[in-house]
C-alpha cells in the first residue's frame, strides 16, 4: 500500500516573526498506522544554565555556558529599567562590553527556530580560580556502593568531576558534594574554569577486594598454605598516597593501577581492587611513577628516613627490579629523591631534595649510562619536593622549590658517544678519578622567580 503523507499546518507561514527577527517554524511527525502528520511545534535551543560576569579593568568580561544546538547568543542590557541589545550575533559562548554597559545583563541562545528564555546574572566573580578542596569520603568501598566526593571551588564559572570509568557531572556551584557508584579501580578528575583559565585535580577511589571469611579454619594437610596467608595480607588496609597513585591504560588495552603506600611498599592492584603483587621497598615512594609504554617499565624514586635515596625501574608484572643507590662513578650514597623522574624520549632524569640532577638512559639502566649533571643553585634551606615540569617548547625543566621559588633550567644536550669514550679512555692515563673525568657541567639557568614576593620589589 502506499504510504500516505498529509501535512497539517496550523499556521499559513513556514516563516514567521519575532521582535522583528525571522524564523524557521519547526514540525514534529506523528505516525498513525500508514499516515505520518506533521503537526508544527515550538522548538528552541536550551535555556543556558549559567551567565557568569566579572570586571576587568574597564570592561566586563561575559561567559555562559554553551548550547550544542545553538547558532548563536544574544546579550542585552538593562539601561533606565528597559533592556537593551547589545549584540544578536555573538558565535562563542563569551563576551566583552564597557564596564559603563552593567552590571546587569541578559543573555539568550538562539537557532534558525527560535530563541531561548532570558538568562540573566547568576554568578558574579571576582577574585582568582582557586580549587581549595576535591576530596573523597573513603579511599575504597564495596563494590556497587557509592562514594561522596566534596569540593570547595572560588571563581568558577563551571566545574565538571568526570572518571576513566564514564562518571560525568557538571556544575555551576563553587561548594558541594555528590555521591557516584564504584565497581572498579576509578580515577575522578575535577575541572574547573573560569574565563580562560583552567585547572584541575585528580583523585583515585578502589572498591574494597573481596575478602575471605577465615572464621571456619579450612582443612589442613600435611603442608603449609601460603596462599592462605598471601590472601590474608594482600588484604590488609593499605595506605595509599595520594598524589603518588597511578592509573593508566597500557598499550594492549589492559588497565594498570600502581599504589604507592606510606609503609614502604608498592603495589598493583585489579579493577576490582585485588591486589595483584607488592614490593617492600627501603624507602617511600612519595611521587607518581613514570610509565614507558613501548617497554611497560616502571620508573620511580625513593627517599629513606636516614636521608639516602635511591632511582629504580621494575617491570609491570613487579619482576626485575634494579636501583641506583650511590652516584655516578661514586661510593657516596644517593641523597632522597622525592620528586618523580621526567622520561624525555630515552632520557631519564632526577632530582634529589638538594637539587642535584642525574640522568639514565631508560633503555640502558645501567652504569654505563649513568652521569650527574650538575645541581639547582638553592636558597640556604631550600629544598626540590615536587615534581618538575618539561616545557618542551624552551626545552627547560619548570622547577618549584620548598621556599616557592620557580627555577627555569635548560634541558642538558644528550651525552654524545663519542666523547664519553674519550674521557674514560683518557682516565686510564690520568692520574684523577673516573669520578673526575666525568665530573658534571654547571646547570644553565634560564630564569627565576619567587611566588613570595611581589614583582618589581
Amino acid at each position: 500500500m502506499t504510504r500516505q503523507w498529509i501535512a497539517l499546518f496550523l499556521f499559513f507561514f513556514i516563516s514567521f516573526n519575532v521582535s522583528s527577527e525571522t524564523f524557521e517554524q519547526a514540525y514534529a511527525p506523528i505516525s498513525v498506522g500508514d499516515i505520518t502528520i506533521f503537526i508544527p511545534i515550538d522548538r528552541q535551543p536550551a535555556l543556558p544554565p549559567s551567565l557568569s560576569i566579572k570586571a576587568s579593568g574597564n570592561q566586563y568580561l561575559l561567559e555562559w555556558n554553551a548550547d550544542g544546538g545553538a547558532a548563536r547568543y544574544k546579550v542585552e542590557h538593562l539601561v533606565n529599567g528597559a533592556w537593551a541589545l547589545l549584540s544578536d550575533s555573538i558565535s562563542t559562548n563569551s563576551y566583552q562590553t564597557s564596564i559603563n554597559n552593567g552590571p546587569n545583563f541578559r543573555v539568550s541562545a538562539c537557532d534558525r527556530y527560535g530563541c531561548s528564555d532570558w538568562r540573566t546574572v547568576n554568578n558574579i566573580v571576582s577574585g582568582e580560580l582557586m580549587i581549595s578542596q576535591f576530596s573523597k569520603s573513603a579511599d575504597a568501598v564495596s563494590q556497587g556502593s557509592q562514594v561522596a566526593l566534596s569540593w570547595n571551588v572560588s571563581s568558577a564559572v563551571k566545574i565538571e568531576i568526570t572518571s576513566n570509568k564514564g562518571h560525568r557531572y557538571t556544575t555551576y556551584v563553587g561548594q558541594g558534594q555528590k555521591a557516584f557508584t564504584i565497581n572498579q579501580f576509578t580515577q575522578f578528575t575535577l575541572k574547573a574554569t573560569s574565563f580562560g583559565k583552567s585547572y584541575s585535580q585528580k583523585l583515585i577511589v578502589s572498591p574494597t577486594a573481596v575478602i575471605p571469611d577465615f572464621r571456619a579454619t579450612p582443612k589442613q594437610d600435611t603442608y603449609t598454605q601460603p596462599l592462605l596467608e598471601l590472601v590474608k595480607s594482600n588484604n590488609q588496609k593499605m595506605l595509599p598516597i595520594e598524589r603518588a597513585l597511578l592509573s593508566t591504560r597500557l598499550i594492549d588495552g589492559s588497565d594498570l593501577n600502581i599504589i604507592p603506600q606510606q609503609d614502604n611498599k608498592l603495589s598493583r592492584v585489579s579493577n576490582d581492587g585485588v591486589v595483584i603483587w607488592t614490593l617492600v621497598l627501603d624507602g617511600l615512594v612519595a611521587n607518581q611513577p613514570v610509565l614507558k609504554r613501548d617497554t611497560n617499565e616502571l620508573f620511580f624514586s625513593m627517599s629513606s628516613l636516614d636521608g639516602t635515596g635511591r632511582l629504580c625501574k621494575v617491570d609491570i608484572n613487579g619482576d626485575s627490579i634494579a636501583c641506583f643507590t650511590k652516584k655516578p662513578g661514586s661510593t657516596e650514597n644517593l641523597l632522597g629523591i622525592v620528586a618523580a623522574p621526567l622520561l624525555l624520549e630515552d632520557r631519564l632524569f632526577a632530582f634529589d631534595t638538594r637539587g642535584a640532577l642525574y640522568e639514565v638512559s631508560s633503555l640502558n639502566f645501567t652504569a654505563d649510562s649513568y652521569r650527574a649533571l650538575g645541581s639547582v643553585p638553592l636558597l640556604q634551606g631550600d629544598a626540590i619536593l615536587t615534581t618538575p615540569a618539561i616545557d618542551k617548547t624552551s626545552a627547560g625543566f619548570i622547577i618549584r622549590t620548598k621556599k616557592e621559588q620557580i627555577i627555569a633550567l635548560n634541558i642538558p644536550s644528550s651525552p654524545n658517544l663519542v666523547n664519553r669514550m674519550m674521557k674514560k679512555t683518557m682516565s686510564l692515563f690520568s692520574s684523577s678519578s673516573a669520578s673526575d673525568a666525568e665530573s658534571p657541567s654547571s646547570l644553565e639557568v634560564q630564569w627565576t622567580k619567587s611566588l613570595t614576593q611581589e614583582e618589581g620589589k
